[in-house]
């Protein structure tokens, strides 16, 4: 019967880069969200069954978050049927 061995850690090595000062902002606290346009929301398959929504909501030349997206079909989802 063949014997595990296990295997030495090594200490981890340091990466030396002329690019590791540079810092891209939003991205250390999360708060990039990327936009999209309404043709491409309306494309995309996360919203196949509230297109129609969609269609009605989203104003042509606005870009939208999908956090802003989902918000406008709750909001939208709410309102009162008369």
């Amino acid at each position: 019967m063949a014997r595990k061995t296990e295997k030495q850690k090594e200490p981890a090595k340091e990466i030396q880069s002329d690019d590791a000062d540079i810092e891209v902002s939003g991205l250390e606290e999360n708060n990039y969200e990327t936009k999209f346009t309404r043709d491409q929301l309306l494309k995309s398959k996360r919203y196949i069954h509230k297109r129609d929504i969609l269609d009605t909501l989203l104003e042509d030349g606005q870009m939208y978050s999908h956090n802003e997206t989902k918000q406008l079909i709750l909001n939208f989802m709410k309102g009162k049927v008369e």
